[in-house]
């Protein structure tokens, strides 16, 4: 039903890709007509798409929080920009 790809591969498709395939694999699983060994086969595929998924998930999910660190890091920046010459009129 389902051919086996290298987790290379897998890294390589479209996130929709992933998820569709494993949403067919969870419907062919569900509905239980399928013979053990290759429900087994499918279950092994459908544990690797869950991984590479999640995999991706776990990687955007660090891109943004980097990019709200360094959005952050870049707003206390500028507010230090502003208060210094602030504060050296103060100190004057």
């Amino acid at each position: 039903m389902t051919e086996a790809t290298p987790a290379e591969d897998l890294a390589a498709r479209p996130f929709d890709e992933l998820i569709a395939e494993l949403q067919r694999i969870v419907q062919a699983l569900e509905a239980g007509n399928l013979p053990l060994e290759e429900s087994i086969e499918l279950y092994r595929r459908g544990l690797e798409l869950h991984a590479a998924c999640e995999a991706r998930l776990r990687d955007a999910r660090a891109v943004r929080e980097g990019e709200i660190l360094l959005r952050a890091a870049r707003l206390r920046r500028d507010d230090l920009d502003l208060a210094l010459p602030a504060a050296r009129v103060v100190l004057e």
